[in-house]
């Protein structure tokens, strides 16, 4: 939908995802029921900073069924092991486990390499010469940060350029309710990824951390195997598309509308801001494995519970004058990336894209008349608990 428009109250949650501004919606969740059952959804949804946090923390919310570990229309195909190894869909000792190897994998890459990963993206893909604003900006979404993680696990630079199409294939057969052509072009893309990480652990980047094979070495160091590993090289590629393309579109908008950016240094809280304010993660979801009492109410064993993360981000409680776009907040407290054992870690890779992206953007862009026309014609693409910008030429 368009953000010039006027728009009605959203039917749910999920459908205030795509709203030009959800949160006065969201507002009015969290005050006045910020536990309830949605009929309409058929599940719970939390929306208030405390009710969200315990339930992320919790031990009895998981992220998948106990009984269905893999949705069923993936269990057969080549996804499917894939998924069930991803630290993102599973509980327990094994994503415990793989956990750590991941968050200690991701350690080894010191924050000047992650920088000039990020700078050399930026000049190869040549994003301020994509074309007129719209199309720079999707290409800035989406091929700059899967360039950069395929470039950290160790993928060959003539191969980087395209992998956003693979990664785009993969993350569209592992949405719900797809077609079984989606799962067999996710299918396809599953094998090219695989292939690419065979050739990464063949021929190291000399004088660059090879994130892959370092997940390789600790997983074996776990008593894990290297196909968890290879899961977890997609996963982090899954991970970063629809947040990454959100947190930056998010941002070039909070550019346009609310506050510019003239400072070097004031782009990391400028990041940490939108994280906060217009959060690329507006939802996500546990499943009950046992009966809890939670904010006066009974959760039951097998109930889903959807957790408004861009709602209690906006919580007075956590945030003070939640609602105001503020670069000096102080304390800022944001729930986008999660809590608990579930947290994301790739927070610094995120946010160090980000940045890079619209540090080399705003200053050609600035003061145009396209920035107004393609902030006033902005449309969020159609997904359940993402908010990406679309932009129209």
């Amino acid at each position: 939908m368009r953000a010039e428009e006027v728009v009605s109250e959203p039917e749910d949650p999920i459908a205030a995802v795509t709203q030009a501004d959800p949160y006065p919606y969201y507002r009015r969740l969290r005050e006045a029921q910020p536990l309830y059952f949605d009929d309409r959804l058929d599940l719970w949804v939390a929306s208030s900073a405390g009710i969200v946090t315990t339930i992320l923390q919790h031990a009895a919310g998981c992220v998948r069924p106990v009984t269905q570990p893999v949705p069923p229309a993936l269990a057969k195909t080549e996804i499917g092991p894939i998924y069930g190894s991803l630290i993102r869909m599973t509980d327990g000792d094994y994503q415990r486990q793989m956990k750590g190897v991941v968050v200690a994998a991701l350690a080894q890459i010191d924050y000047p390499t992650l920088q000039s990963t990020v700078a050399e993206a930026v000049a190869l893909l040549d994003l301020p010469n994509q074309g007129d604003l719209p199309t720079v900006l999707r290409a800035t979404q989406y091929r700059l940060p899967a360039y950069v993680v395929a470039r950290l696990l160790g993928i060959e630079t003539g191969l980087c350029c395209d992998i956003a199409a693979l990664v785009g294939q993969f993350v569209g057969a592992v949405a719900a309710g797809v077609s079984d052509e989606r799962i067999d072009h996710g299918c396809a893309a599953t094998r090219h990824l695989l292939a690419m990480f065979d050739a990464a652990c063949v021929v190291q980047a000399t004088g660059r951390p090879n994130l892959l094979v370092a997940l390789l070495h600790r997983s074996t160091k776990a008593g894990l195997t290297p196909a968890n590993a290879m899961a977890n090289a997609i996963g982090l590629l899954m991970q970063t598309f629809d947040a990454a393309a959100g947190l930056i579109g998010n941002g070039f908008l909070a550019l346009a509308r609310l506050q510019d950016v003239t400072s070097e240094t004031a782009w990391p809280a400028f990041i940490e801001e939108v994280l906060r304010c217009d959060a690329p993660v507006q939802n996500t979801r546990r499943v009950i494995a046992q009966e809890i009492g939670i904010g006066g109410q009974v959760l039951k064993a097998e109930d889903t519970v959807l957790l408004v993360l861009a709602a209690a981000n906006r919580d007075p409680t956590l945030n003070t004058d939640p609602d105001a776009f503020r670069l000096d907040r102080p304390d800022r407290r944001i729930m986008t990336f999660g809590a608990g054992h579930h947290v994301c870690p790739g927070q610094l890779i995120a946010k160090t894209i980000a940045a890079a992206a619209l540090r080399t953007l705003w200053p050609i862009w600035r003061g145009r008349p396209e920035v107004q026309q393609v902030a006033n014609h902005v449309t969020y693409r159609s997904l359940p608990n993402a908010r990406v910008p679309e932009f129209a030429t």
